[in-house]
């Protein structure tokens, strides 16, 4: 059994719905887990759980999602880092973990740069920092869609995607953990190795034969690599790929 509790809150004129699970014990900071865009805070309903056992975990609907209120405007990945950050205010807690899939890891990348003293650690899980010169074209997995939309819908979900070009450096100054399935067929996984070299002390971590729910197609090991990365000593290292989560503690380990 583990303690859940429904929250809402209104923050920059949208109702905003959030869900926590297990106890905040002061031992280890909260972590606030960001679902991916057409999602909701239930896509963690497999894994929460048991991140929950050792700490606060926090799984909002991002605004326009679940059962949070659609915004008058449209909600890049910058206005609801806006949105994310004033929810981190009202917490009153000194600091927190953050993960983000796909679409919120880019809304996680923006609350950085909103808040970054707030922030401890960031665990981004397929979710890009694109360029504007690469290319838009997304592969999406979405059979029954046919090729006019799908490609309609790959270069909107690109617009709403890819934050500014300097936002590399803005968050490169903490523990950086970047997840990605190897079958990735919505954001490939050559994205996951360009986006961890661009940021300082980033972690590669791929999930071999993973597409890009990793976090449903591996959910153990999904709970097992993100605790380990959140509760280890460490200090910024750089480490191109593991292949069992046992290697993460001798890397990270401090003497």
């Amino acid at each position: 059994m583990f303690d859940l509790h429904d929250r809402h809150a209104r923050i920059d004129g949208v109702r905003l719905h959030w869900t926590e699970l297990g106890l905040d014990r002061g031992l280890a900071p909260p972590l606030v887990m960001m679902h991916g865009l057409f999602d909701s805070s239930l896509t963690f309903r497999h894994v929460a759980a048991a991140l929950s056992q050792d700490r606060l975990v926090l799984l909002p609907d991002l605004p326009g999602h679940g059962l949070s209120e659609q915004p008058t405007s449209s909600s890049p990945p910058d206005r609801c880092g806006h949105v994310m950050a004033q929810m981190l205010a009202l917490l009153d807690r000194v600091q927190v973990d953050l993960l983000g899939h796909s679409f919120g890891g880019a809304v996680a990348q923006m609350l950085v740069r909103e808040c970054p003293a707030k922030v401890r650690r960031l665990v981004l899980v397929a979710a890009p920092a694109l360029p504007r010169s690469a290319s838009p074209e997304l592969h999406l997995e979405k059979p029954w869609l046919d090729e006019q939309p799908a490609r309609t819908i790959a270069h909107w979900v690109w617009e709403v995607l890819r934050p500014p070009p300097s936002l590399l450096d803005d968050v490169g100054s903490r523990p950086i953990a970047v997840l990605w399935g190897t079958r990735d067929r919505i954001v490939p996984f050559a994205e996951g190795k360009r986006l961890s070299a661009g940021m300082a002390g980033a972690t590669f971590v791929p999930f071999e034969g993973c597409g890009h729910y990793l976090h449903h197609d591996e959910p153990a090991r999904f709970v097992e690599v993100v605790r380990e990365f959140l509760s280890t000593p460490c200090t910024p290292a750089r480490v191109s790929d593991y292949d069992h989560v046992s290697r993460w503690a001798s890397t990270f380990a401090t003497a």
